[in-house]
């Protein structure tokens, strides 16, 4: 017979918080999900203590059985009066990316370019890093037989600690932070090569990743957006302004030379119920990376490279860098 039984793990399912990912800050650094989150909390006590069908115990606002569902169905944006009040959601939402090449049959793009295609891809999750059986229950609470999904089902039943003349539910797993992470890899891109060997590349990403802390309710959203360009050019037979006994120099083989340039904004904000939101970190990242390589044989390929990169923090305990890098690279094949 157990006595001291025990039961951790981590859980996530994929994810869609699509219906809050372009919400912005108003005056007090505050989102419309955040608002609706701090809303939430009543909604969702409210159904579960007429779950419940009890009056002499009660949830509380703060409690972890009501800020996760109220937190979820925010970020969702989705009616907390009739979403899922589990902490373990059971149904795996769709993720996708979607590629379209069907440009090229435009008649002036068809005489241009040889080939052009846009792309579009979502990837959301939801995670609990980890939760722990409360030891307040019975064991036959967290055989591993039993779901996580069946964690609705147990309410009625849940264990009450005192509290003056009422008593409030406790939570089956002890959860100490739930996280939504959600990525546009790319919200829109496009890339495309013409028939004169340009290659162009452009992506749009957001990206952004919310953590909410159960023990008191706070949020620490870092979100982030680059716009990346990249454009490269190949060329046979390439001439070099030098020459050897008195003939130009050229490379018999293909140049190829690429020039990236990505800007990315990111940002770090605190979120407290009731009180105005703080940026605790931030900056804009401009990187330029222009590279030029060349295979000599099969063996060598020689690369010329230069990196430059500036940070523009968005807080004053923060300091603006410059880093520039250059040089030459070989890489010998000994295969």
């Amino acid at each position: 017979q157990s006595q001291s039984a025990a039961r951790t793990g981590n859980y996530s399912v994929s994810f869609i918080a699509i219906g809050t990912a372009f919400d912005k800050d108003d005056a007090e650094v505050r989102t419309p999900a955040f608002r609706n989150f701090e809303s939430n909390r009543d909604l969702v006590r409210n159904r579960l203590d007429a779950e419940s069908g009890r009056t002499t115990a009660r949830f509380d606002t703060n409690a972890q059985d009501a800020i996760i569902p109220a937190f979820t169905s925010a970020y969702r944006g989705v009616d907390a009066n009739t979403s899922n009040l589990s902490p373990f959601p059971a149904l795996p939402m769709p993720n996708w990316r979607v590629t379209y090449s069907g440009l090229n049959r435009i008649p002036y793009l068809q005489r241009n370019l040889q080939s052009i295609s846009l792309s579009h891809a979502y990837n959301g999750t939801y995670t609990i890093a980890n939760y722990t059986a409360n030891t307040n229950y019975d064991p036959t609470f967290f055989q591993l037989s039993k779901s996580l999904n069946d964690y609705n089902n147990l309410r009625p039943t849940q264990s009450r600690s005192e509290s003056g003349s009422d008593s409030i539910y406790q939570p089956v797993y002890i959860i100490n932070s739930v996280v939504i992470n959600e990525r546009f890899g790319p919200l829109v891109g496009i890339n495309f090569r013409t028939k004169n060997r340009w290659n162009v590349r452009m992506d749009y990403n957001r990206e952004r990743n919310i953590q909410l802390a159960v023990s008191n309710a706070q949020i620490t959203e870092l979100s982030s957006q680059d716009l990346s360009v990249t454009i490269g050019y190949s060329k046979s037979g390439m001439k070099l302004p030098f020459r050897d006994k008195g003939r130009q120099i050229v490379l018999t083989n293909e140049v190829q030379i690429n020039c990236n340039v990505t800007v990315r904004d990111t940002r770090t904000v605190q979120r407290i119920l009731d009180q105005v939101g703080t940026y605790t970190a931030g900056m804009q990242d401009i990187q330029i990376r222009p590279t030029a390589s060349y295979v000599v044989n099969q063996r060598l390929n020689v690369q010329l490279y230069v990196e430059h990169s500036r940070n523009n923090p968005k807080i004053s305990s923060s300091f603006k860098r410059t880093l520039t890098r250059f040089g030459v690279q070989l890489r010998f094949n000994l295969a």
